[in-house]
C-alpha cells in the first residue's frame, strides 16, 4: 500500500475523481443542490439541538445551510489541492514551486467551476472562488509547516 501512494499516478487519478464529481455537483440546478444540503442542515441542526438543549430558532436552518455549503467548499478544494500535491511530488520539485502549482491548478479548477454553474441556473461567484482557495491555501500552508518541522536542526 505505501508503494502504491508514492506514485504520482494514483494521486493523479484521486485529482480526477474530486473534479469528476465537482462537474457532476456542479451540473445540478439551484433547487436540487440546495436540496441535498439543506437535509444535511437540518440533520445537523437537529443533533445540535438535542445534544445542546437549546430551543430551536427560525433563522438558524439557512445559517447552518449557508455554513455547511461553505465549508464543503473549502473541503472539496483541500480535498484536490491534497491530490494535486501528492501528483506533482517529485525530487525536482520543491515545496515552493509544486505549492505554486498547486494553487495554479486549483483556482482554475474553481474558476471553471463556478463558471460552469452560471449554465444551470446557480450564480457564479467570485467569492465562491476565494472559498475554495482558502482550501488549497491551508493545504500549502501545512505542507511548510510540515516541512519545516522536518527539518533537521543544524549542528
Amino acid at each position: 500500500m505505501r508503494k502504491m501512494l508514492g506514485r504520482p499516478w494514483v494521486w493523479a487519478a484521486a485529482a480526477l475523481a474530486v473534479v469528476a464529481v465537482l462537474a457532476v455537483s456542479s451540473s445540478q440546478d439551484a433547487e436540487t443542490s440546495n436540496g441535498y444540503t439543506m437535509r444535511v442542515a437540518r440533520a445537523a441542526y437537529g443533533a445540535f439541538l438535542w445534544l445542546s438543549g437549546s430551543q430551536p430558532e427560525d433563522a438558524a436552518l439557512p445559517a447552518v445551510n449557508y455554513f455547511l455549503r461553505k465549508a464543503t467548499h473549502v473541503g472539496i478544494f483541500a480535498l484536490l489541492a491534497v491530490f494535486l500535491a501528492g501528483a506533482l511530488k517529485s525530487p525536482r520539485t520543491n515545496g515552493a514551486a509544486r505549492c505554486s502549482l498547486v494553487l495554479a491548478v486549483v483556482l482554475a479548477a474553481a474558476a471553471t467551476d463556478e463558471f460552469h454553474q452560471s449554465f444551470t441556473g446557480r450564480s457564479a461567484n467570485a467569492a465562491d472562488v476565494l472559498i475554495d482557495m482558502s482550501g488549497a491555501a491551508a493545504v500549502c500552508a501545512a505542507m511548510g509547516l510540515w516541512a519545516l518541522l522536518r527539518r533537521k536542526p543544524p549542528e
